[in-house]
């Protein structure tokens, strides 16, 4: 019965993702204080996301499958360190998670939404009822708007929120003349160079689709701007990243390899060779025009 379960969700992901992009699952908010509404939250949130041109919901019947496969009651609670896992399962490429509290008479509600690629807060917003239940639906679509508003092409008006829920603006480098806005974490996990290129090329995050491996020279403005931009891992043991850049040097391997930097802490480090088959770090960028 559970191999079966397992191949109808697998169908179900299958066909909804080659219909749809920029999907997301919306999960039951968290309603700590037992308000009753989250239901009418999730629904008003799931609404707002299929009106939307840029984002189509997950069906509910694989996210409580999911959900259910992996142990999971319907409460909202979920680990963000399984987030992103979770998300894949779904076929999403994002993920909404929100919570309800109720203070006073009033509720106050936060959502975010969780790229499953980068594991990263891509838009955080709440919102505070004024006249109790009687503006709670009211509110609750002025939130879904807010969270789902499209951003500008403007690198420097770009935000996002990190893991403690604070603003920043996505960083950027000068190279050559040309802006490159970079992603503020790494992709989550570690990648052959196969796999760090179909990632990035196959990236949708902060609005766009349009980020790239970078290549040696714009890999090496990173590392010498690796403090201001931030997020980069600088352990001895963790600390290198793939460039899309060739390396026909055989003295190093017969395998077919690509440029590497190291981001050690203290360290200057010189690009090398390194063989496809390792799995090293992923920072993507992408041009802004």
């Amino acid at each position: 019965m559970k191999k079966l379960s397992f191949l109808i969700i697998t169908v179900i992901i299958a066909l909804s993702t080659f219909a749809q992009e920029n999907r997301v699952a919306v999960f039951d908010p968290e309603d700590p204080n037992n308000t009753g509404y989250k239901d009418m939250v999730r629904e008003i949130l799931s609404t707002a996301i299929a009106k939307s041109d840029k984002y189509k919901p997950v069906e509910r019947v694989l996210i409580n499958k999911v959900l259910e496969e992996n142990k999971y009651q319907k409460t909202g609670m979920v680990k963000d360190s399984e987030v992103s896992e979770l998300g894949k399962q779904m076929g999403a490429n994002f993920v909404c998670i929100s919570i309800i509290r109720k203070i006073g008479n009033n509720f106050f509600i936060t959502a975010k939404l969780v790229n499953v690629t980068t594991a990263m807060v891509e838009s955080q917003e709440h919102i505070k009822t004024e006249n109790g239940v009687n503006d709670l639906y009211e509110k609750t679509e002025e939130l879904a708007n807010k969270l789902l508003s499209i951003k500008s092409e403007t690198a420097t008006n770009i935000k996002y929120a990190n893991k403690s829920g604070s603003s920043y603006k996505l960083p950027t480098v000068e190279i050559n003349y040309q802006v490159y806005m970079v992603l503020p974490e790494d992709l989550n996990g570690k990648y052959t160079w196969q796999q760090a290129k179909n990632a990035c090329e196959n990236l949708n995050a902060f609005g766009y689709d349009d980020w790239f491996l970078p290549e040696i020279h714009e890999l090496k403005t990173l590392y010498e701007n690796k403090d201001a931009i931030g997020g980069f891992k600088q352990k001895w043991t963790s600390c290198f990243y793939w460039s899309n850049t060739t390396s026909n040097d055989m003295s190093y391997s017969l395998e077919p390899s690509h440029f590497g930097i190291g981001f050690r802490k203290g360290l200057f480090q010189i690009p090398n060779p390194y063989p496809d088959f390792n799995s090293f770090n992923v920072r993507c960028v992408r041009k802004v025009k």
